[in-house]
């Protein structure tokens, strides 16, 4: 999101991507919460121009949801977090990375004190 909004949270996270700091992947889960979400703000046309535009950069490559589906449903089974949460979250441990999420949202935040993530969880402001 914050890449698609050229927010000052996006560009500081497009510069730790220039110089190498994070690596950064997305799933299609979240491409189509990008989608939608831009949609709504900005329109069909313009939603897709910038998904499409983020997508062809290569800053962003997205994995298939396919790999990832059983741990996702396991995350959302226990935690009540977002899908696109626990597709991320799945995905980070597929990787054997940290997640990185840009805000500390409530329902992510409740969940980590009730007990840690069997990955690590970093946020863009941290």
């Amino acid at each position: 999101m914050e890449l698609a909004f050229s927010t000052k949270a996006g560009k500081e996270l497009l510069d730790l991507i220039l110089a190498g700091e994070v690596e950064p992947r997305t799933t299609e889960v979240a491409d189509t919460e990008l989608r939608y979400i831009l949609c709504r703000r900005l329109g069909r046309k313009e939603a897709e121009e910038r998904a499409s535009k983020l997508r062809v950069s290569g800053y962003l490559p997205v994995d298939s949801i396919s790999t990832l589906i059983q741990a996702a449903s396991v995350y959302k089974c226990e935690r009540a977090i977002s899908l696109a949460d626990c597709f991320s979250l799945a995905q980070a441990r597929w990787l054997n990375c940290a997640a990185l999420f840009s805000r500390k949202e409530k329902d992510l935040l409740k969940e980590m004190a009730k007990r840690p993530f069997d990955v690590e969880i970093k946020f863009l402001h941290e």
